[in-house]
């Protein structure tokens, strides 16, 4: 079996050390965070293991507790001094809406970032999930030399709000704040919980943001 990348292996480490100890209470005190803004998540549900790779890559990324100076990855990589490779791709990771536009002519992977306007292309060795071309979801993307690399946890979302999801990037993307990408993903899963709930009714009248 090969060996992981060394980012994944770094971002398992880093993981491991902010659930444990004196890390502890931070993720446990993020955890109710994630979850009241996003919805509860059941063991039962099928996108249950989704839904806490979700999590733990948004405690990593963008939760900041009170007492720590930095995220918990940067944290844990001011200690590695030597792995400026591995810091240069975690500080370009996608946190966004997805589209899939399936193979280009070389076989390749394509995602159309719809909050930044960008085109991506996914690695010949991408864990590539089940998607159907122009599927939706929520995910994050590391960039690699080789393309891009999709992390776990990706939220599906119902092709039906595209349209008003769409609407909604182009609004947050103009204010070009990380903070307010960060408020508006967190909504939309939000809201993704909501439609699971009541998958009866129109996603278009679910997806309904208030900006």
């Amino acid at each position: 079996m090969s060996q992981a990348p060394k980012w994944k292996q770094i971002l398992e480490q880093a993981l491991t050390l902010y659930s444990k100890d004196e890390n502890l209470k931070p993720m446990l005190e993020a955890k109710k965070i994630y979850f009241d803004k996003t919805g509860v998540a059941h063991e039962e549900e099928e996108d249950y293991e989704a839904r806490m790779s979700s999590f733990n890559n948004w405690y990593l990324f963008e939760f900041r507790y009170p007492n720590w100076h930095q995220v918990a990855i940067k944290m844990y990589l001011e200690n590695l001094a030597e792995e400026q490779e591995v810091k240069e791709i975690f500080g370009g990771q996608l946190h966004s809406v997805f589209e899939y536009r399936g193979k280009n002519l070389f076989g390749r992977d394509v995602l159309v970032d719809l909050l930044h306007k960008k085109k991506l292309h996914l690695t010949d060795s991408s864990q590539m999930p089940s998607l159907i071309k122009n599927d939706l979801f929520i995910g994050r993307a590391i960039p690699t030399p080789e393309g891009h690399e999709l992390l776990e946890g990706l939220s599906i979302l119902p092709r039906e709000a595209r349209s008003n999801i769409v609407k909604e990037c182009k609004k947050v993307r103009k204010y070009d704040s990380l903070k307010e990408e960060s408020k508006f993903l967190l909504q939309v899963e939000s809201l993704r919980s909501k439609w699971k709930r009541y998958g009866h009714l129109d996603a278009s009248k679910i997806f309904v943001f208030n900006s």
